[in-house]
Parts: C-alpha cells; sequence; structure tokens
C-alpha cells in the first residue's frame, strides 16, 4: 500500500471516531448498568450483614414482627434478580458493540498502526512540550500504547507458510526483540536528547505497519539497534496495573472474595446467604477495579 501515512492516520482516526459515536450511547448504557451494579451490590451486602449482626437489637427497640428471614431472603432474591437483569442488559450491549464494530469498526492491523502513529505523535509532542505536568501525563500515555503495540507485535504469525518465514521471520523476531529491549526501556527512562530519535523510529515503525516492505524492515531494526542499551528495574506494581488491567482486576476481585469468604465462615453464615455474597463480592470488585485505580477504558 502506498500511501501518506498522515493521510492515512487522519482517515483512520476518521473512522475511529465514527465507531465510537456509534458504540457511544451503548457503551454508556452498558457502564451505567455496572456502576449501579457496583453500588447496589455492596449495599445489598452492607445492609445484609446489618441485618444479620444486628436484627436482635433493631428487633427489640422497633418492635419488629418481620421474621430475619424474610430480610434475607429479599437481599438474596433482589441480589438475583439485579445480577440477572444486568447480565442480559450487558450482553445485549456486547453483542450491539460487536455488530457495530463489524460494520464499522478497524481491523487489528489498523488499530496498531493508528495506536504506533498516535504514539509518535506523542514523543513529538513530549519534545516540544515545556510544562512538566503535561510532559510526564505524556509520557504515562506513552508507557500504556507502546506495551499496547508490543504485545500485539507480538501476537505476529507467519502461520504454515516456510517461503515468508524464511524471507521475513528473523527480522520480525529481532523486531519484537528490539521493540522490548531497546524501544521500550528508552521510552520509560530514557534521556530527553532519546526523544527524537524515539520519534523517528515509531515514524518508521508506522510506515512497516501501513506498507509491510521489508527494506523498510531492515532501515527500522537497523535504526532501533542506534538506541543505547538501558537496563531497568522491576516494575512497579502500579505499573503492572496500567499495564495488565484484566489480570489485576480478577485477582483483585479473587482477594475480596477470599476476605468476604473469611468473613462469613468467622460469623457462620449460612451456605446460601454466603453464596450470594460472594458472588455480590465478586461482581462488585470486578466492576469496580477500574474506578478504584483510576484505570482508563480502552
Amino acid at each position: 500500500m502506498n500511501e501518506n501515512v498522515e493521510d492515512y492516520y487522519d482517515k483512520l482516526k476518521k473512522n475511529e471516531n465514527i465507531y465510537l459515536n456509534e458504540v457511544k450511547n451503548i457503551g454508556r448504557i452498558r457502564n451505567i448498568f455496572n456502576t449501579l451494579m457496583f453500588f447496589s451490590l455492596y449495599f445489598g451486602f452492607s445492609l445484609y450483614v446489618v441485618v444479620l449482626i444486628f436484627y436482635n437489637y433493631f428487633e427489640d427497640i422497633f418492635k419488629l414482627k418481620i421474621e430475619k428471614s424474610l430480610f434475607t431472603d429479599i437481599i438474596f432474591y433482589g441480589f438475583l434478580i439485579s445480577v440477572i437483569i444486568t447480565l442480559v442488559i450487558v450482553i445485549i450491549a456486547d453483542r450491539k458493540i460487536n455488530s457495530i464494530k463489524k460494520e464499522v469498526g478497524l481491523t487489528n492491523n489498523e488499530l496498531l498502526f493508528l495506536r504506533t502513529y498516535e504514539l509518535y505523535k506523542d514523543i513529538v509532542d513530549c519534545t516540544l512540550e515545556t510544562n512538566l505536568k503535561r510532559k510526564n501525563y505524556l509520557k504515562k500515555m506513552s508507557l500504556e500504547k507502546i506495551t499496547e503495540i508490543i504485545d500485539n507485535i507480538n501476537d505476529w504469525s507467519y502461520g504454515n507458510i516456510i517461503l515468508v518465514k524464511n524471507w521475513i521471520g528473523k527480522d520480525i523476531d529481532l523486531l519484537k526483540n528490539n521493540l522490548k529491549r531497546l524501544l521500550y526501556p528508552n521510552i520509560i527512562k530514557g534521556n530527553e536528547k532519546n526523544l527524537n530519535e524515539i520519534a523517528n523510529n515509531l515514524n518508521l515503525l508506522s510506515k512497516f505497519i501501513l506498507n509491510e516492505d521489508k527494506d523498510l524492515l531492515l532501515e527500522l531494526n537497523e535504526s532501533l539497534n542506534k538506541l543505547p542499551y538501558i537496563e531497568i528495574e522491576t516494575r512497579s506494581i502500579k505499573n503492572s496495573i496500567y499495564e495488565r488491567p484484566r489480570l489485576f482486576r480478577f485477582l483483585f476481585s479473587i482477594i475480596i472474595v477470599m476476605i468476604i469468604y473469611t468473613i462469613g465462615t468467622f460469623f457462620k453464615i449460612e451456605m446460601s446467604l454466603m453464596f450470594a455474597s460472594l458472588i455480590a463480592s465478586f461482581w462488585g470488585a470486578f466492576t469496580g477495579f477500574d474506578k478504584i485505580f483510576h484505570i482508563e477504558q480502552k
């Protein structure tokens, strides 16, 4: 494909905006129900604990004539109904979003080009930026994007075509290694004077993704090898959360469930209510993870 990189970027950005506008309202409804679920489940669980522990106290004060089991049943079945309704709405919303994506969404390769060229523009902006807070923000966004880009490129494969593997396979493997070993550390801890070199490499990578030309690939690997090698320490937990939100979202939910289970076992909660509480805790922790750790949805 012989097309101007900037023009192609503008075209894809326009197409992505069309897709985002199409799914905006559906995504908003989905997020609203996830948020409502997050708050309602924790409110329901809190109410359940209050009823379980303080029912006798309230019964004496307010002369309640309603059985404790009725309160717990209301919480259980209310939770069950709300989960079913939310799951149905989320599934319908996801199916609609996937349908729209097939019609107007971008392919994986187009998204890879888009994110690479966006990162190139961010690095260029970073070289020109004088405001320290804005510069740090751009670097943070760059870290998230380069991780996504490297992950996508690592998924490239040659299939069963031996000719393709022999012709370009070693250079692709070298590119994957250079991105992780040289480009990534320089974006994290590189000197300001290397930003222009980083931007140049990202521009070359964008052109290669667009045109898939072997000469461009050779030039890109040669250019990447000129970057200084920087050893980086083990990633912090915070950066790991930002880079692998799905994994940490799941682990966070499991930890919350284990804590709730321990509390429930200590208070000898009956199994039906324990089961409801554990599901409520998992769902609430899973849907609330992004808000707690300020993870931006991509």
